[in-house]
């Protein structure tokens, strides 16, 4: 019997043992891709990160002399507590049984009031969280203390001598816009 097809001629021909061979490339290609691609993922920030890291506005004329607002910022409380002249001459008087009292040692953003620890007296920002072990202190009277250990900070988050806390409260970097009336934290 005679075969009445042709032989391809030149790059037409194709062997069954090459064909597999590509097609099995193939499929071993996009199998590593398919598997991998959440290994790559995982690399690139989530959206959720992306978004953390945006300044965020928050309103502070609602705030009382005497308030506090606690909101969140990269996943970490930030106090924005509005102080009185009461609280402010407080500060000024208590120097001594301070460890820091001019924060020489503290993660604060250049150009504030080192003894106030904030741009504008009246309003003090900072991130809520024990400089020890990372616990939330409580505004109790004149003073923040962290329920976890007893260390303990004055209105401005200078630490008190003779705490486990090694450090002053860490300070965000912010800004006032609006006349004031709105903090921008994060920038």
């Amino acid at each position: 019997m005679n075969n009445d097809l042709e032989p391809c001629l030149g790059e037409c021909d194709i062997s069954r043992r090459q064909f597999l061979q590509k097609a099995l490339t193939g499929f071993l290609s996009f199998g590593a891709l398919a598997f991998l691609s959440p290994f790559f993922r995982s690399w690139m920030p989530s959206e959720k990160t992306l978004l953390a890291e945006k300044p965020v506005r928050f309103d502070i004329s609602v705030l009382e002399p005497g308030e506090m607002m606690t909101v969140m910022w990269q996943g970490k409380p930030v106090w924005i507590l509005r102080r009185t002249p009461q609280m402010l001459k407080a500060l000024q008087e208590k120097n001594a049984s301070l460890r820091d009292p001019h924060s020489m040692m503290a993660q604060q953003p250049k150009g504030l009031s080192q003894s106030l620890r904030s741009y504008q007296d009246e309003y003090f920002v900072a991130i809520g969280q024990c400089t020890h072990m990372g616990c939330i202190p409580m505004l109790k009277k004149k003073e923040f203390l962290c329920p976890c250990h007893g260390s303990r900070f004055d209105l401005a988050g200078r630490v008190v001598k003779g705490v486990p806390a090694p450090r002053n409260l860490d300070i965000p970097p912010y800004r006032f816009e609006n006349a004031g009336q709105t903090i921008v934290i994060g920038e």
